[in-house]
């Protein structure tokens, strides 16, 4: 949902952008203001399942303010922040697609950068965790594992504008980029992108990896070199080889692709992928261009060529399935989508991670047998806690007292892994349903959107309008989202019809496009949000009390309402009450 009107404060709109903040859904990350989601969410301490709560004090009544009871700042160790959420050309109010997501418990190369120079320069060992060799891991391998940061979902043009905007994503820290296809609403802003990330960082650190489908590393070699662009950052492009196009799209008599499908369908199940290529594409005419990787503009070694995989257990109606990265913690994979050009969309998915020791309960038993533990040769009894967190379901550890510890009393069960479902452009996601199922949080298009009084014509001609540019509509994000039982639904890349500035009539286009979505994903009304620029939107674990905390929000509505009441109470004192048309819908 938008941002509210101006003059009022986000978090004492009425409206559900202040409910969808309080249920640890986004929190508004304006240009030059801190978020509450900076750099100080991040942390290497997990005891608090992924995300922690603080509590701020109430503003104090004064007056000219009413008394504001603020929702707790939510914090998480994920989360995604929008950087641009336009389709086809940046405006004034919406940048295009770009996607910032956090991965806080990771240490970014900035950090790796620091703890160098903190490092002593002569003898002596030292003290700080040791650092890895450059362009590896604990292996050995050509890799950037345990360097997590920040990572890149498309880089469209002036998304370097956008990123020195928004102050809680840090050059220094972002590792990654992936693009889901060649458009330049998703592509242009790669290159200066990656110059302005060159900028502040060494020449001889670990490279950025950039991921795309195929004909990305030759373009981006002839646009660094074409503009002698020296000052990137050293990088190295994975691309994602052969990935295909919906079996509904056919080359027309311009060479172009269309989509021959009037209504949508399960496109990709059991139907041959078609032998089909675009004559003009430039994939088509790689064989013509002849640049081999250089190191003075920035490319290394390394980059890799990555193939579908029609045999893979997730792959859904016979389309195939890429293995993108499969790392220590986290995994990503992608799937093809419907669109006019090839184009893929990514899920990352987090690693399972074991419960956690109830050390409350531990500690004082190894302390009551502290001395018995010590005669018995133990020479640090406390270390046992690992040793009794690590034992396998069922199993037991009698203390000299005879206290018996079962491993199922004193370590929570194993925490699920979150999953962040990333959609390109496209008017048939279901080939990503296989890996994106079950999602913590869906962002999905929705370009196209037919609203009542406001467009002419019906919905289903608007659907088939988006389908034929290979674009949806809210509602068949929505569906998507109940199909493959996400947890939360934002929508974006929003057609230039539909700006992200704070008016009235903004906010109740948006609101509309929201509850067709809602919808048709049948998701409490907190879980749905129309993104807008430089918003955020912490991850986290999905547990019980979290998602109890997530469906239920009528405490925080009649909270949010009573603020607003006062503040309408003092600005009609005040003579700036803000008239508003008297009907249900507004």
């Amino acid at each position: 949902l938008g941002p509210p009107p101006r003059g009022l404060s986000p978090r004492a709109w009425p409206g559900r952008t202040a409910a969808f903040a309080v249920r640890g859904g986004a929190v508004r990350g304006a240009a030059g203001r801190d978020d509450g989601s900076g750099d100080e969410a991040e942390t290497e301490d997990e005891t608090d399942g992924g995300g922690r709560e603080e509590d701020e004090e109430e503003e104090e009544d004064g007056d000219d303010a009413a008394t504001i009871k603020k929702p707790p700042r939510r914090q998480s160790d994920m989360d995604l922040i929008f950087l641009g959420t336009a389709s086809c050309i940046p405006g004034t109010t919406r940048g295009v697609s770009c996607l910032a997501l956090r991965l806080n418990w990771k240490r970014g190369l900035g950090s790796i950068q620091s703890a160098k120079r903190r490092a002593s320069p002569k003898g002596g060992e030292d003290r700080r965790r040791r650092i890895r060799p450059e362009g590896g891991d604990r292996s050995g391998r050509n890799s950037s594992e345990g360097v997590g940061g920040t990572w890149i979902f498309d880089c469209g043009e002036g998304s370097q504008i956008q990123l020195q905007k928004a102050q809680s994503v840090k050059t220094s820290k972002i590792t990654k980029i992936f693009l889901t296809h060649a458009h330049g609403d998703h592509s242009f802003g790669l290159p200066g992108f990656l110059c302005l990330i060159g900028q502040g960082r060494e020449r001889n650190t670990m490279p950025v990896d950039i991921y795309g489908p195929e004909g990305l590393r030759m373009w981006l070699r002839a646009s660094i070199r074409y503009s002698v662009s020296r000052i990137v950052p050293p990088y190295r492009v994975h691309e994602l080889k052969d990935v295909p196009m919906a079996p509904n799209w056919k080359v027309g008599p311009n060479g172009r692709f269309y989509n021959n499908g009037s209504v949508r369908s399960n496109s990709w199940k059991l139907r041959p992928q078609p032998d089909i290529s675009d004559p003009l594409s430039w994939r088509n005419n790689l064989g013509n261009i002849n640049l081999d990787m250089d190191s003075s503009f920035g490319e290394v070694e390394g980059g890799r060529d990555i193939y579908p995989q029609y045999d893979h257990p997730l792959c859904v109606d016979s389309a195939p399935v890429y293995v993108v990265e499969e790392e220590n913690d986290v995994t990503v994979h992608a799937a093809p989508m419907s669109h006019s050009v090839p184009c893929v969309g990514y899920v990352v998915k987090e690693a399972d991670k074991v419960g956690r020791l109830r050390a409350d309960l531990v500690a004082p038993i190894l302390r009551r047998n502290f001395d018995a533990l010590m005669q018995g040769g133990v020479k640090d009894p406390m270390k046992l806690m690992g040793h009794i967190k690590k034992m396998k379901e069922g199993d037991t550890f009698t203390m000299p007292d005879g206290t018996v510890i079962s491993q199922s009393e004193v370590v929570e069960s194993p925490q699920k892994g979150r999953i962040v479902a990333i959609c390109g452009d496209t008017s048939d996601s279901s080939a990503m349903a296989g890996i994106a199922y079950g999602a913590d949080v869906l962002v999905h298009e929705a370009t196209n959107a037919f609203l009542s009084k406001v467009d002419v014509g019906s919905y289903k001609q608007t659907e088939n309008d988006a389908i034929r540019h290979g674009h949806s509509t809210p509602q068949m994000a929505g569906e998507f989202a109940s199909r493959i039982k996400s947890k939360r639904l934002v929508l974006n890349h929003f057609s230039p019809r539909y700006p992200g500035d704070p008016s009235i009539e903004s906010i109740k286009i948006l609101t509309r496009i929201e509850k067709q979505a809602r919808d048709a994903s049948r998701l409490p009304e907190a879980a749905v949000a129309a993104s807008w620029d430089f918003m955020t939107l912490p991850i986290p674990y999905m547990d019980a009390n979290t998602k109890s905390r997530i469906k239920n929000v009528s405490d925080d509505l009649e909270d949010l309402q009573k603020s607003a009441l006062r503040i309408r109470r003092k600005l009609k004192r005040s003579g700036e009450i803000i008239e508003t048309e008297k009907n249900s819908e507004t």
